[in-house]
């Protein structure tokens, strides 16, 4: 026999571990995306030192973001550069590279 109360309990223990295993995915993206960040004036650095030796590059990055900060800093720079990212239709990209 399965009493009401049970039944609660059994709800409320498996919201509670959904909500916990949430915050732990946001907690974790939070850290990747702050790892990301923490290398983006390193990155800069080294791109400037590959354009100024003439060297072409790829630059992958997995936060928007990120490809933002870096796609201001060509256009700062006057560095020609081509962006393909989630935002780029498929059909686009083969024409884009």
């Amino acid at each position: 026999m399965v009493f009401e109360e049970d039944v609660d309990e059994n709800n409320n223990n498996s919201k509670s571990k959904q909500m916990q295993n949430e915050e732990e995915y946001l907690s974790f993206m939070e850290a990747y995306k702050l790892t990301g960040q923490a290398k983006v004036e390193g990155i800069k650095e080294f791109m400037e030192n590959l354009i100024d030796n003439d060297v072409k590059f790829l630059l992958f990055a997995h936060h928007q973001a990120i490809l933002d900060q870096y796609e201001e800093f060509c256009v700062k720079k006057a560095i020609k550069y081509i962006r393909i990212d989630g935002s780029v239709p498929l059909d686009k990209r083969h024409y884009r590279a």
